[in-house]
Order: structure tokens, then C-alpha cells, then sequence
């Protein structure tokens, strides 16, 4: 904790000292955006995690774009193709 304030002072000086002691926005409102990208990842460090990166998600599988096939669904086919060589049988006699 000591040391984070610290640390916040030393920015707080620098700043101070690069820019002096009264910063006018209105006068120069891009200041402190450059302030942010100059000072910013010193006082918002979150222990060098990557910002809005979620983990990389793993490959596809070999038959991750096939759909899933149901028992029933198998049941219904297999009827059919049962059906279908029934009749090719008796049309063969």
C-alpha cells in the first residue's frame, strides 16, 4: 500500500513538473489525453494482463461441423432403407 503511494506521488510529480501546477482543459483539452497515454498504464496496472482478451478458444474437433444424429432419427432410416429392400426383393422374385 506504501509503496503504491509512492508511486502515485512520483507520477503526480512528474505530471507537475512536465505540464506545471494548474492544467487549463478548457484551454487545452487534448492535454489530458496525453496525459492518460503517458501516465495512465503506470497508475491502472493490473499486473500485465491483457485488456478485454478472453482466453483463445480450442480448435475445432474433426467432427465438430457434422450434426448431432439422434437414435430415433437412426431408427427412422434404418426402417426406410429395411422397407425399401423389402420391396426390391419381391420385385426380384
Amino acid at each position: 500500500m506504501e509503496k503504491t503511494k509512492q508511486m502515485e506521488e512520483k507520477i503526480v510529480a512528474d505530471i507537475i513538473r512536465r505540464y506545471g501546477d494548474v492544467i487549463n482543459l478548457k484551454e487545452n483539452p487534448a492535454l489530458i489525453v496525453e496525459i492518460i497515454r503517458n501516465f495512465g498504464k503506470h497508475l491502472f496496472d493490473d499486473g500485465g494482463l491483457p485488456g478485454g482478451v478472453g482466453p483463445v478458444p480450442p480448435p475445432p474437433g474433426p467432427t465438430s461441423h457434422f450434426d448431432t444424429v439422434t437414435n430415433a432419427e437412426l431408427m427412422k432410416q434404418l426402417l426406410k432403407l429395411a422397407k425399401d429392400l423389402a420391396i426390391i426383393q419381391k420385385k426380384l422374385g
